[in-house]
């Protein structure tokens, strides 16, 4: 029992009316009203225009700030969760001000550096960052962040690079390391005059360093050579550095560019070889070895004659490098693309092709007596690309893992309507192998808008790295929409078609790889655009696989409690 004496009955009372006065206060301070926003630069909710111009937040009352009030600030996006951690705030160059006799704060934020073109931006304000912690209330704001790129969507910074004028209408670029350093260089080819285009990957800055038709010509004593509709890379003659082989439809040929060592691409005339048994109108190639000897062959698709010629590697040096072998490879009408893969997991490599005449797939496996007939899958639309891919992982590593197959199709016309007796339209389908019928089967599909041309696949979500090291599965698919001037990607979702996004505006985006030109661990896009004539590199900070809401609910209240503990 807690006993006063009486002789210090004045001394406690006096300490019971300054106890009763500062609650008093107290009750009266968290009764006041929460901190109310007059009005804001840009208004909340609104699109910056300007990605480097200041906020302004009007208060409807003079506010200080706390001591260490840097460290209750967090800048966040839809894609990298905080970016701000407390005490980085000045030290990354963000910069706060008291104007207007404390009612105005003026928040400095660089986010042509720190923000992806078309983010949805939240700047959040934490109570410990005002000297009166007013109640708790904190101070939100959220605007998109569109800069004169234009592209409303996620996770891409634009860089257009510029093409030589003479290389007009780029049709396919491929990523290759070209030189002696560790970055991927671009190889375009133009279709309509025929040019070679090659950019240079210096520390991360492309440099076009080659455009070229005359090379070619020059060196083969020919004619110009006419419409180059593909390009790939790979070492044909062992050396070390990688090759470029190119098939120009209209002249029946291809050439290949021998590849040198040195710090930037260096192809001559001195190096360029003619292929000759490549088939009429070779529309695609494709390098694999496809008999295991450690050779890169060379797979050409021949439209006109319906075919797929394997031209074999039997030299490995610079001089008459193919023959070719198995000329009865038929596929059905119209074949335009080849992808390669074992297909059922027997140690040889198989191939198909998609058939743009006849609404199909052609799939030929290979076993020890080489490839045989064409095994034909249907299709809803006219294939335009095809891929062999990883899309699942198989839960049991003792279980058979099998390739998928990704196919892109369209009966979207280039230009004007489609006929009045079809049904237009674009899919993208995926299918599985079924082992027991030794053929693809559909599993999944999506039906997309416009007309689409071309895909890709690359993890643009990173979710790899939760599965798999070797970063070939639980892929994604990003794919170039001509018609409707955009980019659509399509997330995996655990073997599955998953959410799809799109990037947009995108002129006229006629193919589209995926490829790391940066090294920083995150594929980026590439595209070409048919009209504007442009090679555009789309480069990624990264997707997650679902976008990061903006509530700041429970997020917000678990950062104020962590703030508290530390």
């Amino acid at each position: 029992m807690m006993r006063f004496n009486t002789k210090h009955k004045n001394l406690g009372a006096s300490l019971l009316y300054v106890l009763l006065i500062n609650l008093f206060f107290c009750a009266v301070a968290f009764a006041q009203g929460p901190r109310q926003i007059l009005s804001s630069t840009p208004a909340a909710n609104s699109v910056i225009a300007s990605a480097s111009d200041p906020i302004t937040i009007e208060f409807d009352s003079t506010v200080q700030l706390s001591q260490n009030y840097e460290n209750y600030v967090w800048i966040t996006g839809n894609y990298y969760g905080y970016y701000l951690q407390p005490g980085n705030l000045t030290a990354d160059g963000y910069k706060i001000d008291l104007k207007n006799d404390g009612k105005t704060l003026v928040l400095s934020l660089p986010f042509e550096t720190a923000f992806a073109d078309g983010e949805d931006i939240v700047v959040a304000i934490h109570p410990f960052f005002f000297a009166d912690q007013n109640d708790f209330v904190p101070v939100r704001l959220q605007f998109r962040v569109v800069t004169k790129a234009g592209i409303a969507s996620t996770g891409f910074t634009t860089v257009n690079l510029q093409m030589d004028p003479i290389a007009v209408q780029p049709v396919k670029a491929v990523a290759a390391n070209l030189d002696d350093d560790e970055f991927l260089e671009l190889a375009i080819v133009s279709a309509t005059n025929s040019i070679i285009s090659i950019f240079d990957n210096k520390d991360k800055v492309l440099e076009n360093v080659f455009a070229d038709s005359i090379l070619a010509t020059s060196a083969l004593d020919a004619e110009k050579l006419l419409t180059p509709l593909d390009i790939a890379a790979a070492d044909f003659d062992m050396d070390g550095n990688l090759d470029l082989v190119v098939p120009f439809r209209d002249s029946n040929t291809a050439i290949l560019l021998w590849g040198s060592a040195g710090p930037s691409p260096n192809f001559s005339a001195a190096n360029v070889e003619r292929i000759i048994n490549v088939g009429i109108l070779p529309q695609a190639v494709k390098p694999v070895d496809y008999n295991s000897d450690g050779l890169m062959d060379l797979l050409v698709v021949a439209r006109a004659e319906n075919r797929v010629y394997i031209l074999e590697n039997t030299a490995g040096s610079r001089s008459n490098t193919f023959t070719r072998v198995q000329k009865d490879l038929l596929a059905n009408e119209g074949p335009v693309i080849v992808t390669t893969g074992d297909f059922n997991a027997d140690g040889y490599i198989d191939f198909a092709t998609a058939n743009i005449a006849r609404r199909d797939i052609s799939i030929f496996m290979q076993n020890t007596g080489g490839f045989g007939s064409a095994k034909v899958v249907q299709l809803p639309f006219r294939p335009l690309d095809i891929q062999a891919l990883n899309m699942r992982v198989v839960p049991n590593p003792s279980q058979t893992e099998f390739l998928e197959l990704a196919v892109l199709s369209s009966d979207v016309p280039y230009f004007g309507k489609a006929n009045a007796n079809e049904i237009a339209g674009t899919q993208l389908t995926l299918f599985e192998w079924d082992d027991s019928g030794q053929t693809f089967v559909k599993y999944d599909s999506v039906q997309l808008q416009d007309q689409a041309l071309s895909f890709d696949v690359a993890d643009l979500n990173g979710d790899f790295r939760e599965t798999d090291e070797v970063r070939d599965h639980l892929l994604d698919i990003a794919l170039s929409s001509f018609r409707g001037n955009r980019i659509d990607y399509v997330f995996n979702d655990e073997g599955n078609i998953g959410e799809v996004r799109e990037i947009k505006p995108i002129d006229s985006p006629l193919s589209i790889i995926a490829a790391d030109l940066n090294q920083d661990g995150i594929e980026d896009l590439i595209y070409t655009g048919y009209y504007s004539g442009e090679l555009v590199y789309l480069r990624s900070f990264g997707l997650p696989e679902k976008v990061l809401g903006h509530d700041f609910g429970d997020t917000f209240i678990d950062s104020c409690k962590e703030l508290i503990r530390t």
